[in-house]
């Protein structure tokens, strides 16, 4: 074949529509029953979240850890908030706790030893 004439493909046979039976909507809902959706969980126990299971959300035992059987804690939820928000919150709590405390150590250190000792004796 010369480099510049064109190539030809092979010839295949011309395809012809589909003629067995038509499957409906019906029929295909009859064959393979249609699996329930999973609700979404907003806040996942502890154990799950960590083991990084799928968490059904169910209180006092999600169905996770009752089958495993080991005990299922969730963090400090509000409703209406997520699991970020929470801790946020959370983290908040700790640093003003934190600020109070470093107070204390500030007064314990600075202050005179009589003041001291009544301090830390409360």
């Amino acid at each position: 074949m010369p480099k510049n004439s064109p190539r030809r493909s092979p010839k295949l046979p011309r395809l012809l529509p589909y003629e067995g039976p038509r499957l409906s909507y019906d029929a295909a809902e009859e064959s393979e029953p249609l699996r329930c959706k999973r609700k979404p969980v907003a806040v996942a126990c502890e154990s799950c979240r960590s083991s990084k299971l799928k968490c059904s959300g169910e209180s006092p035992y999600c169905e996770g850890c009752s089958r495993r059987g080991i005990v299922c804690c969730y963090r400090d939820v509000r409703a209406g908030e997520s699991y970020y928000e929470a801790l946020k919150r959370s983290n908040y709590n700790l640093l003003q706790k934190l600020k109070i405390y470093e107070e204390i150590f500030h007064l314990l250190r600075t202050s005179p030893q009589e003041v001291s000792e009544k301090l830390y004796r409360q």
